[in-house]
């Protein structure tokens, strides 16, 4: 068994009352109980003991490149933008991305120059394109779809901001950190992700706070990757290790 997440990922009472008995017949059954996170394995397999698997990625990919940050840069005609990058599935009762436009909205009051860009699909799209409507911000918010580059994009940011509700434990704040990136996150995702220090986690309440932390303007972590290799989380150390479980797994 492997727990990837903290919270159901639906507000169906019918299915949480379901889930809420499956998940406590998982130690009775599973001979391994693994999770992405410390946060993540104490939600589903509550006091039973459980090991963390590295969401490791392959750290070279996402180092910063400045060739390709002139490129898109220059593709997307924000050259001289302050640009702040969300990546996330569109399902703002995890991801939250009704509230990052809230803030963002706030911020367009002292700081028209920044641009806001959103990678993802998913099945609450539209109501993220009306609230963009609503709040007047068509102009400064660029929807990219689901990218297979995510790697090559986060060099565009200057920024990467995640507010979501809940997360097992989001892979994009190891990438975004890998590419230098000053992160700014909610404080209901686990700190555990952060591997560099350079990230600031903030109360989905305090708005404000938002907006002043989405505005400061931070030079990348040139060493970002030397500290995650060092933590873990590349992928080749990783896989090797990931390896050597299940291995041992089948001699059992």
């Amino acid at each position: 068994s492997h727990s990837h997440n903290t919270e159901h990922l639906t507000t169906n009472k019918i299915k949480i009352l379901y889930h809420e008995y499956m998940r406590k017949q998982i130690p009775q059954y599973a001979t391994h109980l693994w999770s992405c996170s410390k946060k993540a394995g104490e939600w589903l397999y509550g006091e039973h003991e459980f090991e963390v698997i590295p969401n490791a990625i392959d750290t070279n990919k996402f180092s910063f490149n400045v060739e390709k940050r002139e490129e898109l840069r220059r593709q997307l005609g924000i050259e001289n933008n302050f640009v702040i990058g969300h990546i996330g599935r569109f399902d703002i009762q995890q991801k939250n991305q009704l509230f990052l436009l809230e803030v963002f909205s706030k911020m367009q009051e002292q700081k028209s120059d920044v641009k806001l860009i959103l990678i993802g699909e998913g099945k609450d799209r539209q109501l993220i394109e009306e609230k963009i409507r609503n709040l007047k911000l068509s102009d400064n918010i660029i929807l990219l779809g689901q990218q297979d580059n995510v790697n090559e994009w986060l060099n565009v940011f200057d920024l990467f901001c995640l507010p979501s509700h809940f997360e097992g434990f989001p892979v994009v704040g190891i990438e975004a950190q890998a590419n230098g990136l000053h992160c700014v996150c909610s404080d209901t995702i686990t700190d555990e992700i952060n591997l560099t220090g350079n990230i600031q986690f903030l109360p989905l309440k305090d708005i404000d706070a938002w907006k002043d932390a989405l505005s400061l303007h931070k030079n990348r972590e040139r060493i970002a990757i030397k500290t995650i290799v060092e933590s873990g989380y590349d992928i080749k150390s990783a896989s090797h290790r990931l390896q050597e479980r299940y291995i041992r797994m089948r001699s059992v």
